[in-house]
């Protein structure tokens, strides 16, 4: 009697082809490394990092990970990603944290890539003034300038912004009183910005403390808003600006000062 050939089955289990994320190098973009974090997260109720295990990964469905992979993926990226202008734009944001920073499994944490958006930070430079000096009874510092009310921010320039508005405004940048008087420079925080402190983790002072006692704001020279702490080391990314923008509105405000046009006409 003959016996009808067996039919060879498929060794590969299905529940392992079911599983998400094997996705050819081709396809591995920023959305594909997210999506891997994201359900980790969704799984474990947090964030995987580098020494998150190989039976953790899996346990949320994501089949050949461990956290020293995804890591090593994300720090030397291949063709897809690295071509990616979502990885690109993360780069640039880590960068601007640290100029030897590396994309991590961090860095792709929501509450790390969240930034202001380029027109919260115009709003914000909007309100740009010079404190000039203080009135009588009015509180001021040493230095003669009025305290900061409970809303205002100290905004640090890049000094070639700084020589550039100050030129525009015919001013001398090398004068050494000229650039005393320009260097202080304020902004109100907007509605924007402390709701964008609050989010990731830089709380607002509760009264009578102010802004000025415990932040700081400085804008640099490649387009860079950072947010510093007055009291301690550390600072936070917070967003780009259009520095050629930024430079004639402190034109304006240098123009309009009173104590700088007497230097000017000296």
């Amino acid at each position: 009697m003959q016996t009808k050939p067996r039919t060879r089955r498929n060794n590969a289990s299905t529940s392992q082809l079911d599983l998400p994320f094997v996705q050819p190098e081709t396809l591995r973009n920023l959305g594909y490394y997210l999506g891997i974090c994201k359900a980790f997260a969704a799984y474990h109720k947090r964030w995987p990092t580098p020494g998150s295990t190989r039976e953790e990964f899996r346990a949320a469905r994501v089949p050949e990970y461990d956290g020293t992979r995804l890591e090593r993926e994300l720090r030397f990226p291949g063709p897809a990603l690295e071509a990616d202008p979502a990885y690109q734009a993360l780069r640039e944001r880590c960068l601007a944290d640290d100029p030897h920073a590396e994309v991590s499994i961090s860095a792709l944490h929501p509450g790390y890539r969240e930034t202001l958006q380029d027109e919260d930070v115009a709003t914000l430079f909007d309100t740009i003034t010079l404190p000039g000096n203080a009135g009588p009874g009015a509180v001021r510092y040493a230095t003669g300038l009025p305290a900061h009310a409970h809303d205002e921010l100290s905004l640090r320039l890049g000094a070639a912004v700084r020589a550039q508005a100050l030129a525009l405004a015919a001013l001398d940048p090398d004068d050494p009183m000229v650039r005393a008087k320009a260097f202080s420079v304020r902004v109100r925080a907007t509605g924007e910005l402390t709701s964008f402190m609050e989010r990731i983790g830089m709380p607002l002072p509760p009264p009578p403390e102010g802004l000025a006692d415990h932040y700081l704001l400085e804008a640099d020279d490649q387009g860079r808003l950072t947010i510093r702490y007055q009291l301690r080391e550390g600072s936070r990314y917070a967003g780009r600006f259009d520095v050629q923008r930024l430079t004639g509105q402190l034109a304006s405000a240098y123009a309009a000062s009173p104590e700088l046009a007497r230097l000017r006409n000296t």
